[in-house]
Formats: C-alpha cells, sequence, structure tokens
C-alpha cells in the first residue's frame, strides 16, 4: 500500500489508520485500513486520535455527509487534536452540472461523484469546538457571507483545475463538455 501522505506519515507516527469505502480492511506495518463509509460517520472511539487528515475527498460526500464528517472528526479528536483537510470547490456548479457530477457511472464506481456543493459554515456550525488557529478571512471560503468565486479564480495561490475523465470511458463525454472547474482549498482547525 502506498500513498504519498500515507508514505510521508508513516515514519512520524506510531500509527496511522487510513479509511476508504473500497479497501479491503488489513494491517501494514504501522497503518491500518479500515473500511469506512463517512456517511455513516468515523469508526473510531471518542478522543481516541492526534490528527485527522483529508485530501480531496470531502467534497465527494452528500450535504448531510459533509456534516457529519467534520463533527465526527471533532468527536474523535483528542483536546488539542488537528484537523488538516483540502477540499476541492467545484466552482459555478448547478443543478445541470450536479445531476451529471452525481450520476455519472464512472464517477460513481470509483468514488468521485459529486452529490452537493460544499457549505464550510454548515460544517463548522456541527463541529463549534474545532477552530481555525487563526482567525481566517471567512469570506474567502463557501457557505461565508462574502464567498466569491470570482475571486478564488482570481487568486495565483490556489490551485484550479478542471474535472476531466480519460475519453476511452464511454461515459467521459458529458463530464468532460461541462468544463467544470475547481479550486482546491486547505482547510486547519484544532479542538479546543
Amino acid at each position: 500500500m502506498s500513498n504519498r501522505l500515507l508514505d510521508w506519515y508513516r515514519p512520524q507516527v506510531k500509527h496511522a489508520y487510513l479509511l476508504d469505502f473500497l479497501l479491503e480492511p488489513r494491517v501494514e506495518g504501522n497503518t491500518s485500513v479500515v473500511r469506512a463509509d463517512l456517511e455513516q460517520g468515523i469508526p473510531m472511539p471518542d478522543g481516541s486520535v492526534d490528527v485527522v487528515t483529508s485530501v480531496s475527498s470531502i467534497e465527494h460526500l452528500s450535504a448531510a455527509g459533509q456534516v457529519l464528517f467534520l463533527s465526527e472528526a471533532q468527536r474523535v479528536l483528542r483536546p488539542g487534536g488537528i484537523v488538516a483537510m483540502t477540499v476541492s470547490y467545484l466552482i459555478g456548479l448547478d443543478a445541470r452540472m450536479l445531476a451529471v457530477l452525481s450520476s455519472n457511472p464512472v464517477l460513481r464506481k470509483e468514488g468521485f461523484s459529486i452529490n452537493a456543493q460544499l457549505d464550510l459554515r454548515k460544517m463548522l456550525e456541527a463541529a463549534p469546538a474545532l477552530r481555525a488557529p487563526e482567525e481566517p478571512r471567512w469570506n474567502r471560503f463557501p457557505g461565508f457571507d462574502g464567498f466569491s468565486e470570482a475571486e478564488i479564480v482570481q487568486d495565483t495561490d490556489i490551485l484550479l483545475d478542471t474535472v476531466y475523465l480519460d475519453d476511452r470511458h464511454h461515459s467521459a463525454t458529458e463530464v468532460n463538455v461541462l468544463g467544470a472547474r475547481w479550486a482546491e482549498i486547505g482547510i486547519y482547525l484544532r479542538k479546543s
């Protein structure tokens, strides 16, 4: 099992848990793979971990699943624990785009479908003990007053890309024709 984030973590932690709904449960060295459906919560005991990380995963959950994830991260973290995550925010997500990205068979099979727009405000309201170490400019985050997709697109510090499927997939055209752009947003929170 190799993963850039895990490869970096392994020598620095006593034990790492990789939660995934596709991988078979197993233990390799100091890493346990745990089969988990994040729509149902994080299958870890209360206050049992120091760090929760997520890289471009939460945006693939339903709106309720996104809120549950941060609430569950708060629950499983020890006091002083941190959440370090990125989310891919889809720019201009409308009903037509959502219909395609939520139903495309290739995206669904791989766990990459998009079922809801990201709303960081609702996520944080469900996890009041999680706070940013410095007061961020909240208007830069989805769900907060003053949030502007145009500012994200123009910000050279934010990674932008386009949702794309290999043309060899029979349903790639319906996704690729959307030209759906996404921005990678980093979030760092500490449990009080």
